[in-house]
């Protein structure tokens, strides 16, 4: 359901900012010694890690603690290692902490691999002479199969220039984290040779993608066959390649959260916003354009961009060079999201949830704007019942009950990024099959909008799922944040989205997802030198990655555009886009409509002698403009007489 007038505060956000500021040393100036300290605490299974928000001197206060540290990766935010279990008591005992961002669960992006021959009208560049050359593409995921020919220059040197792979405790560290191991290109290239010579390769870069998710999207990104004897064809064949493989999260940390066996692999919040941040520090060290994919997401999260690894996202992207894209997950149809709204005070209104008897525990994220008041009811599949529990208000605070035999927690967070909120973390442990149900009281309401999201469907048992489920605003954080680009999952050959893409638009009422993009029967490489035919979110956010790539390449390494700043490649994208009739666009499942590579080249292109800007400006023609979050519908006789200088 849409709800309009909501205000977003920004003023809080500037003065949060202006006081926030490091007061220890960056962790870019700690000695080796001291990265190692805070490795083993990372490695610990008895030590949890989270970004903070904070103002003043924290440094002094956690200093004071036998059970957590601080340590600075960079401006405005901190992380905190905290002893397993001891979070809520450092919220109590560390006033200076102004918001934590608790673990949230991710996984990989929608990818099915099927029997099925594959499209080769998926990618369709016309004859445009681009190829990603001059471009690094990062990919966080599972890692890549560096071995793969497909990787390789004609000169037999890989095209990756560097891999942090989280899950490798050997080092060397990469520079200005704590964690994991970085190699470079020399040593992929060392590797390759000892490959050749018929030698190990992994004794010098010990690296695996086992699963296979990392490597299917960079072959749609740039996969590239030496000998041209196979059918591949990607977005940018020339790019080069960068590289994250995801560390798994923590079992005591997933424990946290009631996911004590979880049904698919899952990673953490540390763990991915350091990988955001692993690509500026990367791009600024290569002094080259970088596009990087996210090809994981949360269904946690207030789906508005307030997320630590959203704002790092915004953060980043102020830069020319460095684009973030993602695509808008896989939950549009499993009714893991429901809204509503409390009219005004007494208003009531409940939130049912079905329950699998396979179901242990139950975590549900419910979302208020903060300057309301209500209560909440739980009510069993028996009919038992806890009435009007009075909603913490501090953060960290908890309310806790028992109720037919399931232990019930209430936990408090304020949202003070995007719209202000209050987010309520409601776990049910121990739970009991059947229909449970949220009792919302409205007791001071001035809004009344409410969001509730569970787990997404993949870390549910099948039939745990909302009754009265809202398939809007069901993309995965952190791809609701303002400055990414954001592809929904088209299927070419039904004319349609796939069943589960993902639908805005954010519930901050942003235009998102940005395009739609083929991802049906994709052929994309595989583990051992395969090629398969896949299918999913995971292949539409590739080669979105791949078409930004050479969007940069034309702009920044052509110089035809120098300017490219998230929010001009999109607004290309936006006119390269084909629109059915009689729709309005953008729409919630498509946003501006679905992207055509050869038409946006094209217009490009065949365009030299107008002035970029202008020709930016003309192509959107009757669109909408976007900057910075900013919407503006122009008749076409006004965009025909604008100029932009």
């Amino acid at each position: 359901m849409a709800f309009k007038n909501l205000k977003l505060s920004t003023k809080e956000t500037k003065e949060n900012r202006e006081t926030t500021m490091e007061t220890g040393a960056l962790l870019s100036e700690l000695s080796e010694e001291e990265i190692k300290k805070l490795n083993q605490l990372y490695l610990s299974e008895d030590y949890e890690s989270y970004y903070i928000e904070y103002i003043g001197d924290i440094k002094e206060s956690i200093d004071k603690l036998d059970y957590a540290t601080v340590f600075f990766p960079g401006r405005f935010f901190a992380v905190v290692l905290v002893k397993a279990g001891m979070l809520n008591r450092l919220v109590q005992d560390v006033p200076q902490l102004t918001n934590i961002i608790r673990f949230f669960p991710f996984t990989l992006s929608g990818l099915k691999i099927s029997d099925l021959p594959y499209d080769p009208q998926v990618i369709n560049k016309g004859n445009i002479p681009l190829d990603g050359s001059g471009i690094v593409v990062g990919i966080i995921s599972t890692g890549i199969d560096y071995l793969n020919k497909n990787f390789i220059a004609e000169d037999g040197k890989s095209r990756i220039v560097a891999i942090w792979d989280q899950t490798v405790d050997t080092g060397p560290i990469p520079k200005s984290f704590i964690h994991g191991t970085e190699f470079t290109n020399e040593e992929i290239n060392i590797a390759l040779e000892e490959q050749r010579q018929g030698r190990d390769p992994y004794a010098i870069v010990n690296h695996k993608d086992e699963v296979g998710h990392g490597t299917a999207i960079a072959g749609i990104v740039g996969g590239r066959s030496k000998d041209n004897t196979e059918n591949l064809v990607s977005v940018a064949p020339n790019c080069e390649f960068a590289v994250v493989k995801l560390r798994k999260a923590k079992q005591r940390t997933l424990q946290s959260i009631g996911l004590e066996n979880p049904r698919e692999t899952v990673y953490g919040s540390y763990n991915m916003t350091s990988a955001v941040r692993y690509f500026a520090e990367l791009q600024l060290r290569l002094n080259k354009p970088v596009v990087v994919y996210l090809a994981v997401g949360s269904n946690l999260g207030g789906h508005d961009g307030g997320t630590i690894t959203e704002r790092y996202i915004d953060l980043f992207s102020q830069r020319r060079n460095l684009v973030y894209v993602g695509d808008s997950g896989n939950q549009g149809n499993t009714a893991t999201h429901a809204s509503g709204q409390l009219i005004r005070a007494g208003d009531r209104k409940n939130i049912e949830i079905n329950v699998d008897s396979e179901e242990k525990n139950l975590d549900i994220s419910l979302y208020i704007v903060g300057s309301d008041k209500i209560r909440v009811g739980i009510t069993t599949p028996t009919g038992e019942e806890l009435e009007n529990i009075a909603v913490p208000n501090k953060i960290g605070e908890i309310a806790s009950a028992n109720l037919g035999g399931s232990d019930i927690t209430i936990e408090f967070f304020p949202e003070r990024q995007g719209i202000p909120d209050a987010r309520l973390d409601i776990i049910i442990r121990n739970i009991t099959p059947g229909v449970w149900r949220l009792n919302l009281l409205g007791e001071f309401i001035t809004t009344g909008r409410y969001d509730a999201w569970l787990f997404q469907k993949e870390l549910l048992a099948p039939g745990t799922r909302f009754l009265n489920p809202d398939p809007y605003c069901t993309m995965m954080t952190p791809n609701t944040a303002i400055n990414n680009i954001v592809a929904a999952s088209f299927n070419q050959q039904t004319g349609r989205i796939l069943d589960e893409s993902g639908r805005g638009f954010t519930r901050d009422g942003r235009i998102k997802p940005s395009v739609a993009v083929n991802s049906a029967n994709v052929l994309t490489t595989g583990l051992d030198n395969k090629l398969i035919v896949a299918t999913g979110a995971a292949m539409a956010g590739g080669i979105l990655a791949g078409t930004v790539a050479l969007l940069l390449q034309w702009g920044i390494i052509e110089g035809n555009n120098v300017d490219m700043y998230p929010q001009r490649p999109r607004n290309y994208i936006i006119g390269g886009t084909i629109r059915q009739q009689n729709v309005i666009y953008p729409t919630p499942e498509v946003g501006y409509g679905q992207l055509d590579i050869e038409k946006l080249f094209t217009s490009l292109l065949q365009s030299p002698e107008k002035s970029n800007k202008e020709l930016e400006v003309e192509r959107l023609g009757n669109e909408i403009l976007e900057e910075q979050g900013l919407y503006v519908r122009l008749p076409v006789e006004i965009c025909e007489k604008l100029r932009i200088h």
